[in-house]
């Protein structure tokens, strides 16, 4: 199983248990020090949401 096989099969098994209510996806977002990062991201389907890039990484 390849990294990219891996991360579609964590969404699609995450937005099966949540159903259709929850947004699922995978983003890349680049990193303080220049580093990608691949972020697992869920919201409700009604909300609209802007990431807050002043927060810094949630760990």
């Amino acid at each position: 199983m390849t990294y990219d096989e891996f991360l579609d099969m964590i969404k699609d098994r995450t937005q099966e248990r949540l159903g259709k209510l929850y947004k699922v996806r995978i983003e890349k977002q680049l990193n303080n020090n220049g580093v990608m990062k691949d972020t697992h991201c869920v919201s409700r389907v009604e909300e609209h949401t802007i990431p807050n890039r002043e927060a810094g990484p949630i760990i």
